[in-house]
């Protein structure tokens, strides 16, 4: 049975998301109140609830207290992720404790997403339920250090679309140190100037077939992204999956939907470059599901933005006449059903069903 707390999340974005739809509320109160929802369950669960990984993070950081300089602090680092320890000692140093120390990563995760939607999506409330659907939002429960990288990521592709390169160095150099895995987003920060032609979608299109059909050769290859610690816990599915297949379709959508702006629309040309490496790096989870959560830096900085825009109902409208107002409200309304069942999925798959507040005891 699902925790109330998860009820009331999905509840409280359900009504903001009718409200919208209505006009009830400006979009500004919609933001605002969505990120309440969001920041109220993952500030204030207890830092140790969920997987062992917290109970991990919590020991290394209380040991991080004893260090005697910032340099000790760095070599128990083993030069790994060393920006992540920096901020650790700092923390630890001002006598920060571990509780208020994930709530204060909490909170700064949410304003960043909140800040990244407000600027790029369309639709506020759908970007959280995706962000829920995606597992992004309950892998921030156990999975600090990426998913900082996760919102430093988000500011860096921001700045490349805006195209203020410097700002866009400093971020990506902050997520790598936060941690290395920040890696994957490399490869659209070089294609996501180039422009569309027929070349690049054919050569888009004959990757993904590639993808697809030599996805556990090429998953083994790409494992060079990931120590072992991490490929050891994943068990090779042998298969593209559900969310795979899912992204994939919602690509096909999104191309079908926004084709005429594919080649003059700096921003859908942006996003789709995005999406198409996603479904790659999906695919590759044929092999080994880490590449999921590899895949999450998209899945945050992509699908809550490009979904939204491909069930806009003015975009649909033009593209359908008045029968895309109705194709609008029913895929909206198909997407939420599914990100929240999506959402429950991932709940029950890492532990995280009994919620815990920081006040009650383990």
């Amino acid at each position: 049975m699902i925790s109330e707390i998860y009820l009331y999340l999905v509840v409280a974005l359900s009504l903001l998301w009718v409200l919208q739809k209505v006009d009830l509320l400006k979009k500004n109160w919609i933001l605002i109140l969505s990120g309440l929802s969001l920041a109220f369950v993952l500030a204030l669960r207890n830092a140790e609830f969920g997987v062992i990984d917290m109970h991990r993070y919590s020991v290394y950081y209380d040991a991080m207290s004893y260090a005697n300089s910032f340099n000790e602090a760095i070599f128990h680092s083993n030069g790994k992720d060393m920006g992540y320890w920096a901020l650790v000692y700092l923390a630890s140093s001002l006598g920060i404790s571990f509780q208020l120390f994930c709530s204060l990563v909490a909170l700064f995760n949410i304003g960043v997403f909140l800040y990244y939607i407000k600027k790029h999506s369309i639709d506020y409330v759908m970007s959280c339920f995706i962000l829920l659907g995606t597992g992004c939002f309950t892998f921030m429960f156990y999975g600090l250090r990426q998913a900082i990288a996760m919102s430093l990521v988000l500011l860096c592709l921001d700045a490349c679309f805006n195209k203020k390169i410097w700002l866009m160095i400093i971020w990506a150099v902050l997520a790598f140190l936060i941690h290395w895995s920040a890696v994957a987003i490399i490869p659209l920060l070089f294609v996501s100037k180039k422009r569309f032609n027929t070349f690049v979608i054919i050569s888009y299109f004959f990757a993904l077939v590639v993808m697809i059909l030599f996805s556990t050769q090429i998953g083994y290859i790409l494992t060079v992204l990931f120590s072992e610690e991490y490929v050891d816990h994943y068990e090779s599915s042998g298969s593209i999956g559900g969310l795979g297949l899912l992204y994939l379709m919602l690509l096909a959508w999104f191309v079908f939907v926004l084709k005429r702006d594919i080649y003059s629309d700096y921003k859908v040309s942006f996003f789709l470059h995005a999406f198409m490496i996603l479904c790659m790096i999906q695919i590759s989870s044929a092999f080994a599901y880490a590449f999921t959560r590899l895949n999450f830096y998209y899945t945050m900085s992509v699908l809550t933005v490009t979904v939204p825009m491909s069930f806009d109902r003015k975009i649909l409208k033009l593209f359908f006449g008045q029968v895309g107002r109705i194709l609008s409200i029913v895929g909206s309304v198909t997407i939420i059903i599914l990100m929240i069942i999506l959402f429950n999925s991932f709940i029950n798959g890492n532990g995280l069903n009994d919620f815990i507040f920081f006040w009650e005891e383990l």
